[in-house]
């Protein structure tokens, strides 16, 4: 299926964290794939520091805008007419803001869903420390190729049994529950039995007493 879509003649502005953020970092990795030429070398999370930012920025400073946090940047671009930025989805919809959708590997024009990130994220290369790799090529039908990962950090050890059993299920009901409670949060719905779920498990099953 081919979509069309005709574009306002004018000037995007294109509003950016000003901070360093794991939301602009993530950009950063996957431009890093899609436009190797002007971000194959680009490095950090933040988006005026890096090459490809600091060249756009300095090529067409008039129509490059930084805010500090998600919540900033989404307002600044609810108030900017032909602009663009990026943040979680949960951002958009209290300042009236589109979220776009993407064109994937497979050809697809896809709508950040549950299912479509989750898809996504199937792919992920899952380390032994729980940290995950997206796959930005990731050439399955329906997914939706931009996300960001949230961690926790737990100690191994606190000396305490209630206190280690209370963190583990802190973070049990965070990953597990809390998607499914509150509706647009931006968080996907993980299944404790999928692939990314069973990770989850072995890693909280470190945390000590």
């Amino acid at each position: 299926m081919t979509t069309r879509v005709t574009l306002p003649n004018q000037p995007i502005t294109v509003i950016y964290r000003s901070d360093g953020s794991g939301t602009t970092d993530n950009l950063r990795a996957a431009l890093a794939v899609w436009d190797k030429d002007n971000w194959g070398t680009s490095t950090g999370n933040n988006f005026a520091a890096t090459a490809a930012g600091k060249a756009a920025i300095a090529g067409d400073p008039i129509h490059f805008i930084g805010k500090s946090g998600s919540s900033a940047v989404a307002l600044e671009a609810s108030k900017t007419k032909y602009s663009i930025t990026y943040a979680e989805v949960n951002y958009a919809a209290p300042v009236g803001l589109k979220v776009a959708n993407i064109v994937n590997k497979n050809g697809d024009l896809v709508t950040p869903t549950d299912d479509s990130v989750a898809g996504f994220v199937s792919t992920a290369k899952l380390e032994a420390n729980g940290t995950v790799t997206l796959d930005y090529l990731n050439p399955n039908a329906g997914v939706y190729p931009l996300t960001v990962v949230t961690y926790a950090l737990a100690l191994t050890n606190y000396g305490d049994t209630t206190k280690a059993a209370a963190v583990k299920k802190l973070i049990e009901y965070h990953a597990f529950t809390c998607p499914t409670k509150v509706a647009n949060s931006g968080f996907i719905t993980i299944p404790s039995a999928s692939p990314l779920g069973k990770v989850i498990s072995s890693q909280l099953a470190k945390l000590g007493k």
